[in-house]
């Protein structure tokens, strides 16, 4: 999870989490370092379903 955190990457973040990934400490201070709230909140908070509809919504834009 710490990688996707330092990829910024949201939704490998809501993925970890909606397969059972409980962030850290570690992990929570990497979130709030990168600056990225969406990220930061999911971690916070584990609501990960909207990110998730977001991915689906948009996977099949090129």
């Amino acid at each position: 999870m710490e990688l996707a955190i330092l990829k910024n990457n949201k939704y490998i973040v809501a993925y970890l989490i909606k397969y059972g990934s409980i962030p850290n400490a570690k992990e929570m201070k990497t979130a709030i370092n990168n600056e990225n709230e969406v990220i930061i909140e999911m971690v916070r908070t584990g609501k990960h379903l909207n990110i998730i509809k977001e991915y689906e919504l948009n996977k099949g834009v090129v």
